[in-house]
């Protein structure tokens, strides 16, 4: 006996061919991030292969549910103006234990005594009390933006530099920062301190860790993710300028973070240069927290191309008598 022959539903045969067609890749948001490294198991790791102190381990920890926990954009007022969509960092591995070659801490004159420039692990060594109650403190960092709670709780290099009350140094200080090996993601920190009274100046250049990598025909070469920040305290009366020279290669997207906390009658001269990388996000934050105390802010982009620099300043009057001057150009 046979039964009535089935017909397959309509639409039967499109759902079958529909199954076997490729994932569609999904559309990124501008504001998406373009990496997928930063979770708890990297901010472990940091702390147990760097055998870092239990205290550094657990801010990091801090930090990275801070980091997890908002958007990259914190005002939801207006449509979000940041676009990440030019980086694709989703397999850049981060360096934990290693770093690219090219890392400077050099003065171009003598030093003199009361000037202390060392990497954060020589800091932790030599003074780990006063090391503690910078970096824990979080005063350095502002508290609202995602990058910079991603560079507080991962980063694997930094820079520390400290003068005393009343030295003057005559001659400047060179720090340079070298550009992420591509496919790799350098997450550094620069951390300033002038005593009550001192005077400095300071370069500080980014540039290529060594001669351009080429690839097959038609292949990209792999982007690097360099993520810096310049942290900076000034005591009652301190002079500091800051020059900053940033030439990435173009294969580069950088993230940079700068927070000034500014003392008394103290004065911060910014000289900004954003001349490399393929996309640039910067952040200024200037605190104004001492009376009658100031900031200079010059910063100047030559870009080509596809480049694409998104610079945001913030100068926050907060003591009597405070003078802010900022000027960009592009």
């Amino acid at each position: 006996m046979t039964g009535p022959a089935r017909t397959a539903p309509a639409g039967a045969s499109d759902i079958a061919n529909t199954s076997q067609r490729p994932a569609r890749v999904p559309r990124r948001a501008p504001a998406d991030l373009p990496f997928r490294f930063a979770d708890p198991e990297l901010a472990e790791a940091l702390g147990a292969d760097r055998s870092e102190p239990a205290w550094l381990r657990d801010d990091r920890l801090a930090a990275w549910q801070a980091f997890d926990g908002r958007p990259l954009e914190a005002n939801q007022l207006y449509t979000p103006y940041v676009d990440l969509r030019a980086a694709d960092l989703f397999d850049a591995r981060p360096y934990v234990t290693d770093a690219p070659a090219g890392v400077q801490t050099a003065p171009i004159g003598d030093v003199p005594a009361g000037v202390v420039v060392e990497t954060f692990d020589a800091w932790l060594a030599r003074s780990p009390e006063a090391a503690r109650a910078a970096l824990a403190s979080g005063a350095t960092l502002p508290d609202d933006d995602k990058l910079a709670w991603l560079a507080r709780g991962f980063w694997s290099a930094g820079l520390h530099v400290e003068i005393a009350d009343g030295v003057v140094l005559h001659e400047p200080l060179s720090l340079r920062w070298p550009a992420a090996a591509p496919g790799r993601a350098f997450l550094t920190r620069t951390l300033i301190s002038l005593g009550d009274g001192a005077s400095a100046e300071i370069v500080e250049e980014l540039t290529a860790a060594g001669p351009d990598i080429g690839c097959a025909a038609g292949e990209p070469v792999p982007q690097g993710l360099f993520h810096g920040t310049s942290e900076v305290i000034l005591g009652r009366g301190a002079s500091l300028r800051l020059a900053s020279i940033q030439d990435l290669p173009e294969n580069q997207i950088a993230f940079q973070q700068r927070h000034a906390t500014i003392g008394e009658a103290a004065s911060l001269r910014w000289a900004l240069a954003q001349l490399g990388s393929k996309l640039v996000r910067s952040r200024v934050d200037n605190r104004l927290e001492g009376d009658r105390s100031s900031v200079e802010q010059v910063e100047i982009v030559l870009g080509a191309t596809d480049q694409l620099f998104d610079l945001t300043s913030y100068t926050r009057h907060l003591g009597r008598d405070t003078t802010g001057n900022l000027l960009s150009k592009g």
